[in-house]
């Protein structure tokens, strides 16, 4: 049955693929040919993932009373003072009799922002002057919610979450400053110790309907709370009994597996693995050899930003280390920093951001140090900017903590300098870059 209902996605795609073909970009933006052709594949993906993801009815979930939304993570976390405007939901047909399996209605968390009313939360998410949403705040809010369901996964109390990476962050609509935030997260797969957590962010359209406009995938791990960074907690077995739409789970499970195998088959693949491939040695070795290759372009390395950062108590998880999503904010806000410098202050879209990794937790009072290059741009100013970042302790030692990857598009008329490598280090990111823009363009 699922590849069935696979073939046929494919086959709509396809369908779908030829009579768009005159899609607009996003934000009334004229964009290249190549945002075009990605643009199309991401609006497929949308209708795609659409079809099947995990959804309540109005009368399947209920709103947090006040009582329960002043103890909420979320809530006290981002907006204390208005706690009686944020709406938080949850499923009403709870199965909770057997603490050794768990179901996606169980750990369904819904959190609704009012932005179209309240000033202050609207002014929160604003980016700059510019009425246009701060996907920093996005991201923060997105690890909340993902941790939220995977604690809920775990029965709060049985183990100590950690985020392990974040990928298949894809923007489909333009996300407005103004209008209402509604943030929906559940489990789509778990493993003996892992949880994914899908997370699906809407808003109303002009029409004033509820539509997707963006999701992400949070691969979250269980530790024991004795010992949370060394021995894994075998979470509970995941079923679907009682969920209205077995089918869509039983997709979801399958891509959650799909996932899985991406992850390690990038991992297998990476050039810090493998050697780069035969046509990849020659256009390294075209830089390296002649001058005409580099001609009008500007080294990685003079695109480099950097910025330190003091960890505050305030930033702290359930843990005593500082919060995955207030890390995603800032390394996501220097990335877009370093490609709108690159291009003079130019308009710039982002379209993906790919691979967070959480490699090691940042410890209360160390210094975060954050560096951003542009990676790679395309002949029709696609970008890609890899961000990471590392925790400096007393003694001044250094320890890479993530790493992040951002494609972003601009105008197809931008006069945007392309970038060379001028070192064997910055080729490895020249070239990785290029694979995750060609990976944005391609894959499904």
């Amino acid at each position: 049955m699922i590849k069935k209902l696979l073939f046929q996605s494919q086959l709509i795609q396809s369908t779908l693929f030829h009579s768009k073909r005159y899609l607009s970009g996003l934000n009334g933006i004229q964009y290249s040919q190549v945002f075009d052709a990605i643009n199309l594949k991401n609006q497929l993906n949308q209708l795609s993932h659409d079809a099947i993801r995990f959804t309540l009815l109005d009368n399947e979930k209920r709103e947090l009373t006040q009582e329960e939304k002043k103890t909420d993570r979320v809530v006290q976390s981002y907006f204390p003072s208005a706690f009686y405007e944020i709406g938080v939901y949850e499923a009403v047909n709870k199965e909770l009799s057997d603490e050794k399996v768990n179901y996606p209605r169980n750990c369904y968390y819904e959190v609704k922002l009012p932005c179209s009313s309240n000033q202050i939360i609207r002014k929160f998410m604003e980016l700059l002057n510019t009425k246009s949403i701060r996907i920093g705040r996005i991201l923060e809010l997105y690890d909340y919610v993902a941790t939220t369901v995977a604690y809920k996964y775990v029965y709060m109390q049985q183990a100590t979450i950690m985020a392990a990476c974040v990928d298949n962050i894809q923007f489909y609509k333009r996300i407005h400053h103004d209008r209402d935030l509604i943030v929906r997260g559940y489990p789509t797969h778990t493993g003996k110790s892992s949880i994914e957590v899908q997370l699906d962010l809407l808003q109303v359209n002009s029409r004033n309907q509820l539509e997707l406009a963006a999701k992400a995938n949070f691969l979250l791990v269980a530790r024991s709370k004795e010992s949370h960074n060394k021995a894994a907690h075998q979470v509970p077995v995941f079923k679907f009994d009682g969920e209205k739409s077995v089918r869509n789970c039983n997709i979801l499970y399958q891509l959650g597996i799909q996932n899985q195998t991406k992850r390690k088959n990038a991992a297998a693949t990476s050039l810090k693995k493998q050697p780069p491939s035969y046509n990849e040695s020659l256009t390294v070795h075209s830089f390296f050899t002649s001058e005409e290759a580099k001609k009008e372009k500007k080294q990685i390395n003079l695109t480099h930003i950097s910025k330190k950062l003091i960890m505050h108590k305030q930033d702290q998880n359930l843990h005593g280390n500082i919060f995955g999503g207030s890390i995603m904010r800032e390394a996501y806000e220097l990335g877009w920093l370093c490609g709108y410098l690159h291009t003079n202050k130019q308009r710039i879209e982002v379209y993906a951001i790919d691979d967070f990794q959480f490699i090691n937790g940042v410890d209360l009072g160390s210094i975060l140090e954050l560096h951003a290059r542009i990676g790679y741009i395309s002949e029709d100013n696609v970008i890609h900017v890899v961000v990471e970042c590392f925790k400096v302790n007393k003694s001044q030692e250094k320890l890479k903590t993530n790493d992040l990857h951002l494609t972003f598009v601009a105008e197809k008329d931008a006069k945007i300098q392309k970038v060379f490598p001028e070192t064997y280090s910055e080729a490895m990111i020249y070239l990785d870059s290029q694979r995750r823009v060609q990976n944005c363009m391609h894959s499904s």
